[in-house]
């Protein structure tokens, strides 16, 4: 973690008010994205972020290691992502804007349509993933977490979550075979 960031999160654990605003603005695409693909509700979704940046305000007491900001975030994030996920009785709606997660400015329109196909295709496999593989898989290949600060959100030890990623990238790449073997 750069210093600036340190300070930035210091600022906020004292109360400034201006440094939580300047976090919630750095990381609320990144953890809506996260609670998004959990959840496949973007209703959801949305209600997860506002609740997660409620809680990261009214703890960060408990933060006790600046550098461990993302993990501790997105610890916050997956307990709510949990919570609602329980509390639903795993209910899945699909209703989510995949482009806006996906589609970039310097796409060519051409390959829009070929790209959210395939966009989708990979987001309703990842849907059918066990919560415990769609959340190290998103971890990982979403957000860019190491295996480290993906144990730390877990709980649980780098082997564990290094077992479970390639357990689930297995569960993946079964279940797209049949598709990508018949699209040639």
């Amino acid at each position: 973690m750069r210093s600036d960031e340190e300070t930035l999160i210091r600022d906020f654990q004292n109360g400034d008010d201006l440094a939580f605003v300047t976090l919630y603005n750095r990381y609320k695409r990144s953890v809506h994205i996260f609670c998004m693909k959990m959840l496949m509700n973007d209703e959801a979704a949305r209600d997860c972020v506002q609740e997660v940046f409620l809680r990261v305000y009214e703890h960060r007491g408990q933060l006790l290691q600046p550098e461990r900001f993302t993990a501790w975030l997105f610890t916050i994030a997956r307990n709510q992502c949990l919570s609602y996920y329980r509390s639903t009785k795993h209910e899945v709606s699909g209703e989510i804007d995949f482009e806006s997660l996906s589609a970039s400015p310097e796409t060519a329109p051409d390959n829009l349509l070929e790209r959210a196909e395939i966009t989708n295709l990979l987001n309703s496999c990842i849907s059918q993933l066990k919560m415990e593989y769609r959340e190290v898989l998103l971890l990982r290949e979403y957000l860019n977490l190491s295996y480290k600060e993906i144990a730390e959100v877990l709980g649980d030890t780098e082997s564990a979550v290094k077992s479970r990623i390639f357990k689930a990238r297995q569960r993946l790449y079964e279940m797209l075979r049949p598709i990508l073997r018949e699209r040639g």
